[in-house]
């Protein structure tokens, strides 16, 4: 008895997961030039961006609030270490090629959320 998709399937699959990094890709390039200017989707990108900066220059953690926002209390943030880790880890991958922690750090984001995503 044969267990497992048969080879059509196997085939369809295939194409199915090509079909769809293709479509990501050109989706993703269309977008490259606006994002590649440094406009991400909203401003809680930029925010998470600044924590992890904060994290990276500053060492500051547990970062609990920007004390600069909404004085004298300051704006508490929601996020969490894991995903502030994956990015610190991505920007000081990236470092060395850029040249610039935030250039990297940049980047790290730009690329974490598809990856995150698929």
């Amino acid at each position: 008895m044969r267990h497992g998709p048969s080879g059509s399937a196997a085939l369809a699959y295939v194409g199915g997961a090509l079909g769809a990094l293709g479509l990501f890709v050109v989706v993703g390039r269309t977008q490259l030039d606006r994002y590649g200017e440094g406009w991400l989707v909203d401003a809680d990108c930029y925010m998470r961006l600044e924590r992890v900066r904060e994290i990276a220059v500053q060492g500051r953690y547990p970062f609990e609030r920007w004390p600069g926002v909404n004085p004298p209390h300051g704006q508490a943030t929601p996020w969490n270490l894991p995903t502030d880790a994956l990015l610190l880890i991505g920007r000081a991958v990236l470092t060395p090629f850029l040249g610039d922690g935030d250039r990297a750090l940049y980047w790290a984001g730009y690329a974490l959320s598809p990856a995150l995503f698929l």
